[in-house]
């Protein structure tokens, strides 16, 4: 598999960031914000995959009361993977900054998720979960990454906390679904689940402390120094920091101090210039100091401000502690200098320069030509710029055999102090910090540099080469050995079209070019000025073409994206100089050798998505529109169903260079169906596109040039003009990324894949057109009480009232209000009518319905419809129009009236007849028109699946019921017991509370119906149970019924009111009216009286219990309304009176 760059998103800004855009092309969409408000949290955990793999790195430490930042990566070794999401779970305690990538391009703060918020204990206590969604997309192979700024609150993260992190990277396999993971909000449900892949979690600690402790050399380019005390020279910086939430301080044996270990291949300088010397030893013989001809030690270079004096430097022998404690390597022999500070206050920073130099010997522990033969006291700071101990092996660059590269030398300082702010529970006030810094001892240097950035065929880069040598030794025989990379040449000016192979630039003669197997050249200049003097510096400067095709078997043009790195070795024999020699007898010339680098990298395409806004479709299509018009935008809205949606996806490729096998893909929106593509003018070839769910991907250029790569000329621009019609789908389907997206990706000559993606956003308005049907009104009355209403008045538009009480032969008028948000047309209405008219002829309906032109009334049957509603009678309108403008939408009502039949009468009966927009048309902006059936509405035969159905508009209806009621009976219930001497029940007239009753004593039980006026009873009974029939007696021949004209004689059978028969049962105290429909023409009660005790002998005893019996009326079988009343049995109390009939006394 080829390479993917690592620094896709580093250098090269590969990738598009997600577009700040984010206007959603489905209406779903913005139905979703308007109902939730708010992102949906979600809550699934995705599935862990093995090709993705997460990384996340941060500082050692940072300060207390200071930022830091995280950077997470993340690697894809399997397909391609789209929308990238991170979730970093960090302490609570911590707020986030604006995330960016790599390269520093901006991503934003991440949503914040509570500990606890996500349920089931997730996140968890004391923590949160950050979450960054649809970074990027991670083609196969690629890798990503993050940059992540954090503060932590102080209080929560004093000195001596940690800070544990932990990140997850989730990807999607579908691009147009977001990855769902917990905190993530996206909306593509069970798909977006099962496309869901993500990285084991990857975790980091972060140390909290008190002090920062950074060393920097400063002097010399690639930390290469070069070597000499007298006339060389680099100057070190350390730089200590610290928290800004507690002075720093000395306590007690504990000392604020900055140790530095200056490794045995450097001498300390102190703050350099010419009163530096500390030595007492004459290593020349003549007085010179370190050889013959030797300048003033530490002359060469001078310190800046501040430059404090250490209070100890002493030489020493590093032992295991020490390389426990400040990181040096144990047995080897250091400077070892130290500084004690003043007290830190809080926030505060403080340098510390010094100078430091290469001498011809390596420092040791041997004193013995000081003077005195001992060392000076660490205290007396002369043991710096001392080089009477100097006596170890010599620092001298390269070997007599062979040519080598200096010798590295690591110092290493740290940093120690006592915190007096505060600390987390259990942490030391002792505080530290540590830093290190690698040179290299040079006799003979070379740095590389470049004139510029980028590639161009045809173009011209200078390399300059700087060449410099020590004070110890002179150069000769100095030659540099420059790799030319395949796809640049060496020429003799910046007007030469040919590559060189002889020449010279200024003192450097090109000796020899070689072309290399891999076509690269690889160029020797030889310095033919003679000898290079010790610490000079010479330069050479030469241009190179960069060509426009390589010279390597199959490998074509140079190419976007391509690398051109010219690196470059010199080597060189030294000879020291005549003092320096007769401090290393017999060494003679040595051979050494240098490298460096620098390179120029070709720039890649750029991509943009636009769709066509709505009106500026031209009568020609979409691919009749240039691509400069104003019409083409990164969004556009207003979009119909059944319009034609056009999008333009532009690639501009570079105009250095030619591009190496790019592919363009475009991926649909749901809903958006695929019509037609077409190249633009003067575009690159292209091939395909092959198509695989709602994707289109185009490969781009020609094979050809050289190569089995495809290829596209420098200065090209591709056009791809896409189009596809607005499907129903487009307002029913919830995605993620509904935009029409836009992805890109091209190799370099290597291999390696670059990738970008860009979107436009096509916002669909959603299906356009609504019902409500409600009642006007009832015998013209509009404001008749409902029981539900938008508006009081029913001839409002939209009043939608619905409930209102009817009674036979009124006359409702019903209206449906239609509303659309673009005019429609060929609009087709139904309106089932109430089930209780189903049974009427046709003769009979029409003579009951008042109609409007073009309003048919016909079976439902006869329309396909099905089912229980296949008997009702359905009124018909076609080819309605809405487009009179009104309230800010188009609208049109339909109006029709109903005068209500018996079968609508009976009393607590309702009677619901329903309205449906079966179909509508609406233009397009092609010119043409487009035919649509909403989702909701009657089952009928011929009817579209449901994908092809549209929803409503949000919060709107495309059918809606209406209903009529008629008012119940209503039914009462009284009961009565004889009143007498300890019998608390009531006399008459009684209430329908509890009656006393004794065994054979009788109660009369009295209940009533009122039917209301014109309303009706169907085979109508009313009846009266008593509880526990078997126990009661009922005097049948008292029994009487009291009615609208009259009253039966007690114990009678029937009787006959308004024309029609009435029977009577006298043992139960039924009422039986008339079988059928019977009306009443006014409003009507009905009182049936029934006199019954409890039988003597019965078995009930006494008892607190109520007895309850129940009175009800029944209508179609269907009980109407009932009343209770109670009895309770209590035994008898009876009493013993005596009196005398005869007053008179007898003796």
């Amino acid at each position: 598999m080829p390479a993917i760059r690592t620094d896709s998103l580093d250098d090269t800004m590969r990738f598009a960031l997600p577009s700040v855009r984010r206007t959603s092309a489905l209406a779903v969409l913005a139905l979703l914000a308007g109902l939730l408000g708010a992102p949906v949290t979600q809550v699934a955990h995705a599935a862990e995959v093995a090709d993705l793999t997460a990384s996340v790195e941060a500082p050692g430490s940072i300060l207390a009361g200071e930022s830091g930042s995280l950077t997470l990566g993340v690697h894809n070794t399997g397909g391609d993977r789209f929308n990238l999401g991170w979730a970093l779970r960090v302490p609570e305690g911590l707020t986030p900054g604006s995330a960016t990538t790599p390269s520093g391009a901006t991503v934003g703060v991440p949503r914040v998720v509570a500990a606890g918020e996500l349920g089931g204990g997730e996140p968890p206590a004391g923590t949160q979960l950050w979450i960054w969604e649809d970074v990027s997309d991670l083609p196969a192979g690629a890798r990503g990454g993050l940059v992540v700024p954090f503060t932590p609150d102080p209080a929560v993260f004093p000195v001596g906390a940690t800070i544990d992190v932990e990140a997850i990277a989730h990807t999607s396999s579908h691009a147009s679904y977001r990855p769902v993971f917990p905190g993530s909000t996206g909306v593509g449900g069970p798909a977006a689940e099962a496309a869901t892949g993500s990285s084991p979690a990857s975790g980091t600690t972060v140390d909290v402390t008190a002090l920062r402790l950074e060393k920097d050399q400063l002097t010399y380019a690639e930390n290469e120094l070069l070597r000499g005390v007298h006339e060389q020279g680099a100057v070190f910086r350390l730089r200590v920091t610290n928290t800004n939430q507690g002075a720093t301080q000395r306590e007690d044996v504990v000392a604020l101090e900055v140790v530095d270990w200056l490794p045995a291949g450097l001498e300390l300088l102190g703050c350099g210039g010419p009163d530096v010397d500390r030595s007492t030893h004459d290593w020349s013989g003549e007085g010179a100091g370190e050889y013959v001809g030797a300048g003033t030690l530490g002359a060469g270079r001078t310190a800046p401000s501040p430059c404090p004096s250490p209070d100890r430097v002493e030489t020493v022998e590093a032992d295991a502690a020490d390389a426990e404690r400040f990181g040096v390597v144990a047995g080897r022999v250091y400077t070892r200098v130290t500084w004690s500070l003043d007290d830190l206050a809080a926030g505060e920073t403080r340098d510390i320069h010094y100078v430091a130099g290469v001498p011809l010997h390596e420092n040791t522990l041997d004193w013995s030509h000081a003077a005195g033969g001992e060392a000076p006291s660490a205290t007396s700071g002369e043991q710096a710029a001392n080089l009477d101990n100097n006596t170890g092996p010599s620092t001298r660059h390269g070997s007599a055999t062979s040519a080598e590269d200096g010798e590295a030398w690591t110092n290493a300082a740290r940093v120690e102090g006592f915190y007096r702010g505060p600390v987390a529970a259990g942490a030391d006030r002792l505080v530290h910090d540590t830093d290190d810094e690698t040179i290299t001892a040079m006799d003979l240097a070379i740095v590389k540099g470049v004139d510029r950035e980028h590639f161009e065929h045809g173009a011209y880069a200078t390399f300059t080469l700087t060449v410099s040598t020590s004070e110890y030794a002179s150069s000769s025989d100095v030659t540099v050995t420059d790799t030319i990379p395949d796809g640049m040449c060496l020429v003799a000016s910046t007007s030469s079209t040919t590559c060189a192979t002889s020449g010279s630039f200024g003192p450097w003669q090109v000796e020899d070019v070689v072309l290399g197997a891999d076509g690269s050249r690889t160029v020797t200049f030889r310095y033919t000025a003679g000898t290079l003097e010790p610490s000079t510096s010479v330069v050479l400067a030469y241009p190179v073409l960069m060509g426009v095709a390589y010279d390597g078997p199959g490998l074509g043009p140079t190419t976007s994206g391509d690398g051109f790195t010219n690196t470059v070795e010199i080597e060189g024999t030294t000879t020291l100089e005549p003092g320096v020699a007769d401090r290393l007898d017999g060494q003679g010339p040595w051979h050494v050798r240098d490298d460096s680098a620098a390179g120029t990298t070709a720039p890649f395409a750029s991509i943009s998505k636009r769709v066509l806004d709505r009106d500026a479709l031209p009568a020609e299509g979409c691919a009749a529109t240039a691509p400069g018009h104003a019409g083409w935008q990164s969004e556009a809205g207003d979009f119909r169903l059944g319009d034609t949606v056009c999008y333009l996806l532009t690639v501009d490729f570079p105009d250095e260079v030619h591009t190496r096998n790019p592919a363009v893909a475009d991926v649909m929106p749901v809903g958006i169906a695929l019509e037609g593509w077409q190249l633009g003018a003067g575009s690159p070839v292209v091939s395909g596109p092959t198509v695989a769910d709602r994707t289109l991907t185009w490969l781009v250029g020609e094979t050809g040039s050289g190569t089995s790569d495809r290829i596209v000329p420098r200065g090209s621009t591709l056009h791809l003009y896409v189009w596809g019609t607005v499907q129903p789908e487009t307002v029913g389907t919830a995605v993620d990324k509904p935009e029409n997206l836009m992805k890109y990706r091209q190799e370099n000559v290597e291999g390696e894949v670059f990738y970008l993606r860009d979107d436009a956003s096509s916002q669909v308005l959603p299906a356009p057109l609504s019902l409500l049907k409600g009642i006007r009104d009832v015998d013209g009355e509009s404001t008749r009480a409902a029981q539900s209403q938008a508006a009081g008045d029913g001839t409002a538009f939209g009043s939608n009232r619905d409930g209102v009480f009817i009674v036979e032969d009124e006359v409702i008028t019903y209206r449906l209000d239609l509303e659309s948000d673009f005019p429609v047309h060929d609009v087709v209405v139904w309106d089932l009518l109430p089930a209780a008219l189903s049974a009427l002829e046709l003769g009979q309906l029409e003579a009951r319905l008042d109609l409007p032109a073009g309003a048919d009334v016909v079976k439902a049957s006869a329309l396909g419809v099905s089912g229980d509603d296949a008997a009702r009678w359905a009124i018909v309108w076609d080819g309605v129009e809405v487009d009179t403008l009104a309230g800010g939408r188009f609208r049109e009502t339909l109006v029709y009236s109903l005068r209500a039949t018996p079968q609508m009468a009976e009393v607590a009966t309702s009677h619901t007849n329903t309205a449906s927009i079966i179909s509508y048309k609406t233009e397009t902006n092609d010119g043409g028109e487009r035919e649509f059936f909403p989702a909701d509405g009657p089952s009928y035969s011929g009817r579209p699946p449901a994908a092809e159905r549209v929803p409503a508009p949000a919060g709107r209806r495309t059918t809606d019921p209406s209903h009529v009621r008629v008012e119940n009976v209503d039914v009462t219930k009284l009961v009565s017991s004889p009143a007498g001497t300890n019998n608390a029940g009531p006399a008459l007239p009684a209430s329908s509370g509890s009656t006393q009753v004794a065994i054979g004593e009788w109660a009369t039980y009295t209940y009533a119906v009122t039917i209301p006026a014109h309303t009706s009873v169907v085979d109508g009974v009313l009846t009266d149970v008593l509880p526990s029939p078997g126990h009661w007696e009922v005097d049948a021949a008292s029994t009487t019924v009291t009615y609208p004209s009259g009253a039966t004689a007690p114990g009678a059978t029937s009787f006959t009111h308004a024309g029609a028969t009435f029977s009577v049962n006298p043992a139960t105290g039924e009422l039986t009216f008339p079988a059928g429909t019977y009306t009443a023409a006014a409003e009507e009660t009905f009182t049936v009286r029934l006199t019954a005790r409890i039988r003597p002998g019965a078995s009930w005893t006494h008892s607190s219990t109520n007895r309850t019996n129940t009175a009800e009326l029944r209508s179609s079988g269907a009980p109407k309304d009932s009343a209770t009343a109670h009895t309770r049995l209590v035994e008898p109390d009876p009493h013993v009176s005596k009196v005398a009939d005869d007053d008179t006394i007898v003796a």
